[in-house]
């Protein structure tokens, strides 16, 4: 190591002796010029090095300054995109509010034989044979089995057991359920039943009607009263029709009028009491 130090230390050492020499012999022939143009020369792609770079550290310095200014204002961007979002979910929160107390209202005024007690759904339990929606309300509310729920479009199905303050659900397009019904354009009855086959489409069927009733596609069908289901909400609508030379009956494949997967808020209907008034 100490061999390649004392090298470097000669060989810089007669670099040095020899351009002192050289300036010298050009100095003493009046050539000075040349050996300053030589200089240039050797300089000048140094110089043009040291002025790119320099340029390139301002040009950086700008792309940093820049960099800042424009993370800045994305970040202020960004938080009023915030303030946004917010402000229109709380408008969807007030619309849904407004749109539920409006449908509420207009179901609790065509229910003069009926109390409606509001409910949320707040759990789904469901095996292979039943879905069960559990709703927030129960015997404390005055709630009871068998109680018909619905909402604002048509029927969800029926009160399955109650608890102190909770009850569950089954839908109409479950195995046992059964609705007595009729169409609405038409008159033709028949019963809407659930089967395990449909009920994995979300569907249920209208049977035992008429062979020769007039039921057509897109027929909306409403329950028709008599027994747990009040009259004249909606169940759903025809989506197919088949006839069974068998039975001579017609089935028709219902879509419901609601989806309870996507339900939040539901009206459980209950009798109402009569008030009795006595005078002295």
């Amino acid at each position: 190591m100490k061999f390649f130090k004392n090298k470097f230390l000669g060989i810089a050492t007669l670099v040095v002796l020899f351009l002192v020499i050289f300036y010298s012999v050009i100095a003493a022939l009046g050539q000075t010029l040349v050996f300053g143009n030589l200089l240039g020369v050797v300089a000048t792609p140094f110089r043009y090095g040291f002025r790119a770079l320099g340029n390139a550290f301002g040009g950086f310095a700008d792309y940093v300054t820049e960099f800042r200014s424009m993370k800045e204002e994305n970040e202020e961007l960004a938080e009023r995109v915030r303030e946004l979002e917010q402000k229109v979910a709380h408008m969807q929160v007030l619309e849904g509010e407004n749109k539920w107390l409006r449908g509420y209202l207009g179901v609790k005024e065509n229910l003069v034989e009926f109390e409606s007690v509001d409910a949320s759904v707040i759990g789904r339990e469901a095996n292979s044979y039943m879905t069960l929606y559990t709703l927030n309300k129960g015997s404390l509310h005055g709630i009871e089995v068998d109680m018909t729920v619905v909402t604002e479009n048509g029927i969800v199905g029926r009160v399955e057991s109650v608890g102190v303050n909770f009850c569950q659900v089954s839908a109409i397009t479950e195995n046992a359920s059964s609705v007595g019904a009729v169409c609405a354009r038409s008159g033709a009855r028949g019963i809407v039943e659930g089967s395990l086959g449909l009920r994995e489409h979300g569907k249920c069927a209208m049977n035992y009607i008429d062979e020769f009733a007039d039921v057509q596609i897109g027929d909306v069908i409403l329950s028709s009263g008599g027994g747990i289901y009040p009259h004249g909400f909606v169940i759903g609508t025809v989506t197919e029709i088949t006839h069974d030379p068998n039975s001579r009956s017609l089935s028709a494949i219902l879509e419901p009028a609601v989806d309870p997967n996507t339900t939040t808020r539901v009206m459980i209907l209950k009798k109402a009491t009569a008030n009795t008034e006595t005078t002295d």
